[in-house]
Parts: structure tokens; sequence; C-alpha cells
């Protein structure tokens, strides 16, 4: 290995873990250090010049590369990374890469680290990661790791079979604040597989109430995806323009293209002439307003394996040229136009300007957690949306039950905020009515509906949307809603959930049946028997009222315990989305207490009727 350069000796305010760390470089082979370490005067970091030796190069990556090894102030913490250098670095970008189009300003690197890191390193928790964390350690094995990558970048190896399929970065990070939304899946693919059109008009809308957000709502006739009630009750549309390609295109290795110029070039590689296919669908644009350009591809789960779904990456369509101004020689028709603008605002060395695009596919969306498939396709009523209710409501919505109808004929008061999901702006409102609205603006695929009034035998439209559900989940902790219930022969296919509180909330009683007919009496018999303890454990004169001058008291339950007995509820709901519970069984849940000290939740066998 080449002696560090004359003038590397390290500086005096230099942390002793950094000289640690940098002791331990001495024995890399192929890391040649080209001068000190200088602290940065923008930032909590130092930085060091330095050179990356390979036994063999290749066109894109030479024997020897300059590098910054660049390292936060709190080493052994914080952020490790390797940028090229401005002046002769790599200038391209690889897979396992961010984007290397661009450097930042003042700095003598470009912004293009290689991916060092290990996948379990975004979760912040050192235990589940294999990164060293001490001083002697780290900054090696990231140096280690930057050598082996460059190795791969070199022999073009970064992307063996298996391995996990990634998007070229957008250059410069793409225009900020911006997002558009599309929603496609395994199925999707395959219909945009089995088709010929190759490029069309798409529509999109703005996500209500997320600024710079914009949603696919159909590709024309070719596909037209679903989405929950909050966007598909927006109406108002722009039209776009799509290209379906056969892959990423790319500038090799792994840059998506520049300039008008690049893609063009990119997307004649896969034998598709860019500005041909566009040029028909280029004239429902011409209307002097700002549109998008959407480029898409089928990608893998994993290199080398099957295609799983389509990609669709935005970029900005300028302001197209209108009218019959066209450059001489060429008629005032569509080519002509087009030429106008090849020549001006879509010239070769014109920018592209990429928008951030996100798959907002339900099965995408729910990675980080959700129902099983069937709980998530199954309709569900909540008929009582108060405290338990409505927390109840929530979890089902954000765990992926796309579908809920939520029925209550109570409006919300003041009294209510210290434990429902709603605010201050709600009060005086119906809670079934705002917690729909809430409720669909959680998520792009929820269908949430709501009945403003308490349920009756006689109410036939209330009895008709219940009908339409696979479970009913009684929510309001009351009998008279069971009378109600067990006038009507319901479905075959329905089945019943009881979700309801003990006084102070201290217990959660839960009882199941399926379809056609609620067993009144056979519930009331095991929760009688099981809540009379209740008063006898909270005397009706310790239970609060609603305030001085008030007569009738109020249900005593703290918001902390109603939220962890919701928990305890979806889980029970989904259980019997499942057909995992035997049916007329009450179960109990309830707080287990070591003199003032929460201990955890327990089940307590109750009652079963045979």
């Amino acid at each position: 290995m080449a002696a560090a350069p004359s003038g590397a000796a390290l500086p005096d305010a230099l942390p002793e873990a950094l000289v640690t760390g940098t002791e331990a470089l001495e024995h890399i082979e192929g890391f040649v250090p080209l001068g000190p370490w200088t602290p940065d005067e923008q930032r909590p970091r130092w930085f060091q010049p330095c050179q990356l030796v390979l036994t063999g190069g290749s066109d894109l990556v030479p024997t020897v590369t300059p590098w910054y090894l660049v390292v936060s102030t709190e080493y052994p913490a914080g952020l490790i990374r390797l940028y090229p250098a401005v002046d002769g670095g790599l200038k391209v970008t690889f897979p396992h890469q961010t984007d290397n189009t661009h450097g930042d300003a003042g700095a003598p690197w470009r912004r293009g680290h290689p991916c060092l890191d290990t996948p379990l390193n975004i979760l912040d928790r050192a235990v589940y990661d294999t990164e060293p964390y001490d001083a002697a350690a780290r900054l090696a094995w990231h140096v280690h790791r930057g050598l082996a990558w460059l190795h791969a970048a070199a022999h073009g190896s970064l992307t063996p079979d298996g391995d996990p399929y990634e998007l070229p970065p957008l250059p410069g990070g793409g225009r900020p604040g911006r997002l558009l939304a599309y929603n496609e899946d395994e199925t999707s693919l395959q219909a945009w597989l089995s088709k010929s059109a190759r490029a069309g008009l798409v529509q999109v809308s703005d996500v209500p109430d997320v600024k710079g957000a914009q949603f696919v709502r159909g590709f024309g006739q070719t596909y037209r995806p679903t989405w929950g009630s909050a966007l598909q009750a927006v109406t108002v549309e722009r039209q776009g323009v799509w290209l379906r390609l056969d892959r990423a295109p790319v500038v090799p290795p792994w840059q998506l293209p520049q300039t008008w110029g690049e893609l063009q070039l990119a997307v004649q590689a896969q034998g598709i002439d860019l500005f041909a296919r566009l040029c028909p669908h280029l004239e429902a644009l011409r209307d002097g307003q700002a549109h998008l350009l959407l480029l898409g591809w089928p990608m893998p789960q994993a290199h080398g394996g099957p295609l799983r779904q389509m990609h669709w990456q935005a970029l900005d369509l300028p302001r197209l040229s209108r009218g019959n101004r066209v450059p001489n020689g060429w008629r005032p028709d569509a080519r002509g136009r087009l030429m106008k603008d090849r020549r001006d605002a879509l010239a070769d060395a014109s920018p592209l300007i990429w928008t951030e695009s996100s798959n907002w596919n339900a099965e995408e969306l729910g990675s980080r957690g959700r129902l099983p498939d069937p709980a998530q396709r199954a309709r569900i009523a909540i008929i009582g949306v108060g405290a338990l209710g409505s927390a109840v409501a929530e979890q089902l919505a954000r765990t992926g039950a796309a579908s809920l109808l939520l029925i209550d004929g109570d409006q919300l008061e003041a009294g209510n905020l210290v434990r429902h999901t709603l605010t201050l702006g709600d009060l005086e409102h119906f809670k079934a009515e705002r917690l729909a609205q809430r409720l669909n603006m959680s998520g792009p695929h929820v269908t949430v509906q709501a009945i403003n009034r308490t349920f009756t035998h006689h109410d036939e439209d209330a009895v008709a949307a219940l009908r339409e559900c696979d479970l009913i989940v009684d929510c309001t902790a009351s009998d008279s809603l069971l009378i109600e219930l067990r006038r009507v022969r319901w479905g075959d296919h329905q089945a019943f959930v009881s979700l309801s509180l003990g006084l102070r909330a201290q217990r959660l009683y839960c009882f199941y049946a399926p379809g056609p007919i609620v067993p009144l009496e056979d519930f009331l018999d095991l929760v009688g028997a099981a809540v009379e303890g209740d008063l006898a454990r909270f005397p009706a004169h310790d239970i609060p009222r609603a305030g001085i001058g008030c007569w009738h008291p109020v249900f005593p339950a703290r918001l902390d315990d109603i939220a962890l007995f919701a928990a305890t509820g979806v889980k029970y709901v989904e259980a019997a989305l499942m057909r995992r519970l035997e049916a007329l069984q009450l179960e109990i849940y309830e707080q287990v207490q070591d003199g003032d000290r929460f201990m955890g939740i327990r089940r307590i066998d109750g009652a079963r009727f045979d």
C-alpha cells in the first residue's frame, strides 16, 4: 500500500475515536489516504481525500479512483459516507448508489455515495445490525464494503439474481414537493402485458388535502385503477400522456436520463421511437398548461425473478407549442408542431424534470402490517362509534379493512373528547358521519360509509345495508340494540360480535355467534353472569357524573385503557373473520395490576353456553 503523502498527519483537534478508526485503515489493502482529515465548516463532520485501488478496472471504473471519506463528528456514531471526487471520480450512477449526477455546492465530491449500510440499518437498532459500532472497527468496515462495492461495479456484478430490485434514483432528487401515486399489482401487470397499446392519454387528479400530490385516475380506456372513497370522490381531472416500455430507460449502468436527448436514446435502445409514439397524443395537451409524462415498465421483485408489477415514473412535460406556428417547410399539423417543440421545449439539450412516483397499491402500502387477505376483503359493520367503537374502527381501517359501515345516531359532545378519536371541529356533528370522513382520509383504499341513526329493525335502509356485511360488530354495550338485532333474520354467511367494556375499562367482554339469528338470551345469560361483579367492585355512588348539576352517571374509562382493549377487540374481530372462534363462548380479558402498577392483560375463561 502506498504511504500517505507528506502533510497527511492527523490534526490535533481530531477526536480520539476517529484517531482510533483511522489507525485501522492503515491495514486495508486498496485504501490510500491523500491528505489529512479536515473539519467541514458547514456541517458537523470530518472529511478526508483518498483513493480506492482495484486489481482490475473497467471502462466505467478505473483501477484507481479518487474519493472522499466523510465521517460524523459523533464517530463512532453517526453517518459514514464514501463520495466520488468531483475531479476524476465516478461520474455515472450504478446500482446500490444514490444519484451521482450532481454535487453539493462548494463540496469537492459528488452526491452519489454507494449504499454500504446493511438493510436492517434503517431500523436504527444496533442489536439488529451486523455493522460494528466500536471506534476501532466501524470505519474500516465501511471502507472494506466500499472496496467490495467498487469491485462489483467494475465487474458488473452489483445485481446478482435474487437481490431485491431497486429503481434508478431520480437525478437531482426530482422535483421537490411533488408526488405521483399510481395503483399497480400482479393482476394489473398481466392486463398490461396482454395489451398492444404502447402509448395514450392518462388522467390524473389532486390528492385531497395533500399539497403537490397527484394520483392516476385512469389510462383512458386501457386501465382504470380502483381507489377508496376519498379519491373516488375527486372529479377534477387533468390529462397527461403515458408510454409503456419494456424495461427502465437508463443511461448505463443505472442512471435515469437528464435531458430529452438522453431519454430519446434510452428509449431507442428498446426499439421504441419516443417522439413518434408520443406525437399523436401530445395534441390533446396543447393548451398552454403543464402536463405529466408517465413512463412505465414492468419490474420483478428480485433480479432474475418473474415480473411482478408495472412502475410508472413521472416527469414534467414543458408547455407545448400551440396553433399553426411550425418550422419553415413543415405543415401546421401534429408533426409540424412536434418539430417546433423538438427545436425549443423538447430539444435534445433541454433538461428533464423528474417527479417522485409511488405505488399506492393496497398490498404495497400495507407491507408494514395488515390484516390477512380474507379479513381485508370482508365488509364490516360497527354499530356504536363512541370511545370503543371509534378506536376499533380506526384500527381496522388502518390495518387494511377496506370496507366499513358505521351506524350511530349520537352527536359528538365536549365530554366525549377525552377518549374519542374525533376532535373539537366535530362537536355537535354526528359521530358516524364525521368518523367516516376521517377514516376515508386514512388511506387511498378505504371506503367507509355512515348511517346517522340509532339502529332499529324498522329501519329498512339500515337493515339492507347490514345484510351486505359479513360481520356485524356491536360496540354499544346496549341491551336495546341486541333486542333490535334479534328481531331480524340475517344471512347464513353473516356473523355477529359483541365488544363491551366493564366499568372503568378494567375488563373487555367478547362474544361471537354465526348467523342467521343473534342469540340474545344466550348472550345475556353469559354476559349478565360475568358483569354482576362490576357494580360490586365499583358501586354506583362512585361512578362519575358528566358534571355538577348533572343527575345521571357517565361510563368511567380512561383513553389509554380504551385503546388497550380496542386493540384486543380488533384481534378478536380478526379471529371472527377468519372463523377461528368457538361460537357462543364468552371471552373475558382483564387488566392485571400489581398494586398501582399495570402488569398486562390476561384472558379469563368465560362461562360457555351448552
